[in-house]
């Protein structure tokens, strides 16, 4: 393995460290905002219970 073989080597190595660091980091972002949308879903799923116990109360009811 000659020298420049090495450089090219240790360029690719420190690339693909910076690649691995930026995509780390994009999953912690993917993952904090998959985390909130479920938040969200979560909260209106409950909304949408109540308003269906509800309206079977109103219906029974009538």
């Amino acid at each position: 393995m000659g020298i420049e073989e090495v450089q090219r080597l240790s360029k690719t190595v420190k690339y693909l460290s910076v690649e691995i660091e930026d995509l780390k980091a994009q999953k912690l972002r993917l993952r904090d905002s998959f985390l909130t949308d479920l938040a969200q879903l979560n909260q209106l799923n409950s909304v949408l219970k109540a308003n269906t116990r509800a309206l079977k109360r109103s219906v029974k009811n009538q």
